[in-house]
């Protein structure tokens, strides 16, 4: 974890300051650990910020995860790793943790056999960073950053991205650039101060939406932006669909969340679902510019 980026981080329990232990590293701190005065504590492995309300409770589906990271930690990590340990309840594997293949949703490398349907991907996240890029800001924040394309790519000064699996945070820091940091959270507990920008792509519909704008509302600036990007894609939980909201339904929930639509127009960006070699899903995606105004 980039020291720099402490200034912009805080404890999710109390919101205090964060104080850096770390282990191993200089500026980057590839092993630590993240103290608060409320005796909140959160790890840095292999470079990895979590910061997490239960550890117990994260590495519950991540037990692989658990046991690849004790191996290769120090004496004072393993002893941290081994307390929570004693908390694990068995439960299933969480799918991005266990297979290494759906890294490949994210990423935008085009096969040669299938050249121009995964062009499309790639069109998807540029058209992204494009309009992000069109904004003048000095930090920015990704919600869901899978491998860190998109923060990689924008144009801000500092530039930070999370997700709740550890493999994609881990993945996204060896390719990282400078500036750019990449930190396990949760969605509904962010562990940030305020930015410049924040993006959420393609992750309100698997969650309450008005639940899900509180929460990203809390790490923006007032007159800062948000780029919510979306399929609509709402399911209930034996996965069929259910027509909660259109483009029309969530420009107003913004609206009464405090922010003012940029562009009332809907998008059709397409997107490409790599879920297999042979299997594909493509939507069309609608793309939101907010500005909070109160």
């Amino acid at each position: 974890m980039l020291v720099d980026i402490l200034s912009y981080i805080k404890c999710i329990i109390c919101a205090g300051k964060l104080e850096l232990e770390c282990i191993k590293g200089d500026e980057d701190c590839i092993e630590g650990f993240l103290h608060c005065d409320c005796n909140a504590i959160y790890p840095i492995i292999d470079g990895v910020a979590i910061i997490v309300d239960d550890i117990s409770k994260y590495f519950s589906s991540r037990s692989r995860v658990l046991g690849d990271i004790f191996v290769n930690s120090s004496e004072s990590m393993k002893k941290y790793l081994r307390y929570h340990a004693k908390n694990i309840k068995k439960t299933s594997m969480d799918v991005y943790e266990e297979y290494s293949n759906l890294f490949k949703i994210y990423e935008c490398k085009i096969e040669d056999n299938i050249k121009y349907l995964l062009s499309i991907n790639t069109d998807f996240y540029e058209k992204i960073v494009d309009t992000i890029n069109v904004f003048t800001i000095n930090n920015y924040l990704d919600i869901g950053c899978g491998t860190g394309y998109i923060v990689n790519n924008v144009s801000s000064n500092l530039a930070i991205g999370i997700d709740k699996s550890f493999s994609m945070i881990r993945r996204a820091r060896k390719y990282k650039k400078k500036n750019r940091e990449f930190i396990v959270a949760d969605l509904f507990a962010l562990p940030f101060k305020e930015f410049d920008l924040v993006s959420c792509i393609n992750v309100i519909d698997l969650f309450d939406v008005d639940v899900v704008i509180q929460s990203i509302k809390k790490s923006i600036k007032k007159d800062g932006y948000l780029i919510l990007v979306d399929p609509y894609d709402f399911r209930d939980a034996k996965g069929y669909p259910l027509p909660l909201y259109d483009e029309r339904g969530i420009r107003e929930i913004l609206k009464i969340h405090g922010f003012k639509i940029e562009n009332d127009k809907e998008e059709y960006i397409p997107w490409l679902l790599k879920i297999n070699k042979r299997s594909y899903i493509l939507y069309f995606c609608d793309l939101i510019i907010a500005k909070l105004i109160k």
